[in-house]
């Protein structure tokens, strides 16, 4: 049977009220994507009829969003920042809590690197798709930027964003942490890393996306106290440690900054008032 662009709407939307909270933008992006045009497309088109091909591909969709399989996944990207990201099962969503993350690094106060005239060297570890690289490149495009990840389809997909956004600035290597890094010294070093617990129930609606990206051992704490270990070891003086973590793990990254030598400690909310992130200066 046929259907127009209004009645798959309505479909697809009715079909995904139960799993979305913005079941009728997802089917509205969905149809955009089977249509391959913008959404507005949808608007002044109505009635027009979906081929045979396009309505299966559409119900396709609607049916893997109706598994909860993430709309970055689907769509094959997501908006960050001012980018637009390919997104695949190879790495993390990149979510707007992570934006903290950008806007803290950009405004560092860099005292050294302006005295010197010289630009910032900057490392993201944990790259995934690129987008806190990418975020920074695009706003700060005199910047030495090196993003690392330990999964050759993540770094893979990092270099076709950055190819895309023409940051060519940004380099992409494998390495395990700093194991790949040899002698560095950076004047910045920001992460996201994996910081959810095993046990932790939130880990049911995170399925689709790569495990070793999202748990760490000691109750999620592991990746954290290793990133803040090693990283004075990796720093110019006077530079940045900025690390993300879950919004009940304040105090132990606070901590673990304190033990191990950083000053000027300071701890941010991203905008749903959540302790996001962590930051602190080696002497």
């Amino acid at each position: 049977m046929s259907i127009c662009i209004d009645r798959a709407m309505h479909v697809g939307a009715d079909q995904l009220r139960s799993v979305s909270a913005s079941a009728k933008l997802d089917a509205a992006l969905l149809l955009a994507k089977v249509l391959q045009q913008p959404r507005t497309y949808l608007i002044c088109h109505p009635q027009q009829v979906l081929t045979g091909q396009q309505k299966t591909e559409f119900l396709q969709f609607i049916d893997r969003r109706c598994q909860q399989e993430p709309m970055a996944y689907i769509l094959g990207y997501q908006e960050f920042w001012s980018l637009s990201l390919r997104c695949s099962p190879a790495a993390l969503i990149p979510r707007p809590e992570s934006e903290l993350l950008v806007e803290v690094t950009i405004n560092l106060p860099l005292y050294k690197q302006h005295q010197n005239n010289t630009s910032p060297h900057l490392l993201d570890l944990g790259t995934g798709t690129g987008a806190l690289a990418l975020a920074i490149a695009k706003e700060q495009p005199d910047w030495n930027i090196t993003g690392v990840d330990n999964s050759p389809a993540a770094i893979d997909l990092a270099k076709w964003n950055r190819d895309q956004l023409k940051l060519h600035q940004v380099d992409f290597i494998m390495s395990n942490w700093f194991s790949a890094l040899g002698v560095h010294a950076f004047d910045i070093i920001l992460s996201n890393p994996p910081y959810i617990a095993a046990e932790d129930p939130h880990l049911a609606n995170l399925i689709y996306e790569p495990q070793t990206a999202l748990v760490a051992g000691d109750h999620g704490m592991a990746d954290i106290e290793q990133i803040i270990r090693q990283a004075k070891n990796y720093l110019q003086p006077g530079g940045y440690l900025l690390l993300e973590h879950g919004y009940q793990q304040k105090l132990a990254t606070a901590r673990l900054l304190q033990q191990h030598g950083y000053q000027q400690i300071k701890q941010l909310k991203d905008m749903a008032d959540n302790d996001r992130v962590s930051y602190g200066m080696m002497r």
